[in-house]
């Protein structure tokens, strides 16, 4: 007698189990983003635009309408035009918001936080997209969902800030060099580092990789802008900025909410339970060696990737970007709960490296050409990388702004548990950004070889 045929044989066809695995996620993505999205959206809308505050960015945009009546936003009547006292954002960040500068402040306002939707929403998108990503438009939907529930994203949009123009032009000059396309990668960097000043420590990536003409663009492009305001204000207005920092410096460097290494550094030193936190030069010299010593080791753990983005390919240059961007933010004066969006492109990076290495790996394992030993080895950073990632994520959804009542509580009761409950907040605030260095240092030796881009005008119909 035959062998009975199997009661599924020739009804399941090649790849069945992945389409129904993919069908699956886009159905959890959209309901959990939805879910997410109905519960975080009556925090943000609707909203009096004409009450928002006029600090952050949109003192830019009141610094963007004195440029155009002539009048110098750092100087004496430029503070009391913007109800100020110092304007601690660099000169060039006022050239970017010029075309709001006639609208008047609620349009404006608008405008600048429904673009930080925008821009994050594409800005997932194209990460997901660039780097290969299974589902990359339910994967941006779900993320996006789970954004708006973060305070810290919550902040960005009340506080009109302009943490997410800055990843997105980091994200678009890191797509452009890991193309490379080193003039538009240059452009893109040069705009970063307008809004403020840390991104123009990836400069230094640029020589590092001796990708030369995108760093000759990068600096002429802020060359461009910083002469734009200089010849309309004079040379002085940096003098009058410079001056400025030191009052903002003093209110708010050691504040509870810095998650900076300055700003830990200075707590550290001097308990906020005890004394107010203020910048001294020990502190100013321990975090500054810090920083010179972590981008010492950047540039030790990056040498190979950049040598092969240099002669092989080019997208090689994905490790040393995040790693040397997640640094830059890291040793900037200033981490504030919103800047977390800039953790996104080097999330993406990690995850991506450190899956494409099991992936390889486990294919070479099945094919019988690595050991048990190396399976495990790949395994290791993967599991390690997913944890690392998924506590960034709980420590950003922990962060808001209610720390200050714990402090207001522990300074007037002396309670003790309003007072762990602000030094827990410190560790909560710093812990995502150290832990983002640590992963991408252990993504730095994983170097491997890149699957080969599909030919012109294949996979053009990307899945949802």
């Amino acid at each position: 007698m035959g062998a009975e045929a199997h009661p599924l044989a020739g009804r399941l066809k090649p790849g069945t189990v992945q389409r129904v695995l993919h069908l699956a996620f886009v159905l959890v993505a959209l309901v959990l983003a939805v879910r997410w999205a109905r519960a975080a959206l009556p925090r943000y809308l609707p909203k009096d635009w004409a009450m928002a505050h006029v600090l952050d960015a949109l003192e830019d945009w009141g610094a963007a309408r004195l440029y155009l009546d002539g009048v110098n936003p750092y100087s004496k009547a430029g503070a009391e035009a913007l109800h100020t006292v110092a304007f601690g954002h660099p000169p060039t960040a006022l050239l970017w918001v010029l075309p709001l500068a006639p609208l008047e402040k609620p349009i404006a306002a608008e405008l600048m936080s429904l673009s930080t939707w925008f821009l994050l929403a594409l800005g997932l998108y194209i990460c997901a997209r660039e780097l290969r990503f299974p589902s990359p438009i339910a994967l941006s939907i779900l993320l996006f969902g789970w954004a708006l529930t973060t305070e810290g994203l919550l902040v960005h949009f009340h506080a009109i800030q302009s943490s997410e123009q800055i990843a997105f032009a980091l994200v678009v000059a890191w797509v452009y060099l890991r193309r490379g396309r080193e003039v538009p990668a240059g452009i893109a960097l040069a705009v970063a580092a307008t809004f403020k000043l840390f991104p123009g420590v990836l400069f230094l990536v640029l020589l590092l990789a001796r990708r030369f003409r995108a760093f000759v663009v990068a600096c002429l492009g802020f060359g461009l802008a910083v002469a734009v305001v200089t010849v309309r204000f004079g040379v002085g207005l940096w003098k009058e900025f410079l001056v400025q920092q030191e009052p903002i410096a003093k209110l708010w460097m050691g504040h509870v909410r810095n998650q900076s290494l300055t700003g830990a550094i200075m707590r550290l030193l001097q308990p906020l339970c005890v004394a107010p936190p203020v910048p001294t030069p020990k502190a100013n010299f321990i975090a500054t060696a810090i920083a010179l010593v972590l981008l010492a080791l950047a540039a030790f753990a990056s040498r190979r990737a950049l040598r092969r983005a240099r002669t092989e390919d080019p997208r090689a240059i994905d490790v040393p970007f995040a790693l040397f961007s997640t640094i830059a933010v890291f040793i900037n004066p200033w981490i504030w709960e919103h800047y977390w969006v800039l953790l996104i492109q080097p999330a993406f990076v990690v995850t991506g490296t450190l899956y494409a290495r099991l992936r390889d790996t486990f294919q070479d394992w099945l094919d019988e050409t690595a050991s048990h030993r190396a399976l495990a080895l790949a395994a290791l950073p993967s599991a390690v990388g997913v944890a690392g990632i998924g506590l960034i994520a709980k420590l950003v959804e922990m962060q808001g702004v209610h720390v200050e009542h714990f402090w207001d509580e522990y300074a007037t009761t002396k309670n003790d548990w309003a007072h762990h409950q602000v030094h827990l907040y410190e560790v909560v605030g710093t812990a995502p950004w150290v832990l983002m260095i640590l992963l991408c240092f252990m993504a730095a030796p994983f170097v491997g070889p890149s699957p080969p881009r599909p030919p012109p005008g294949a996979g053009s119909a990307d899945p949802v």
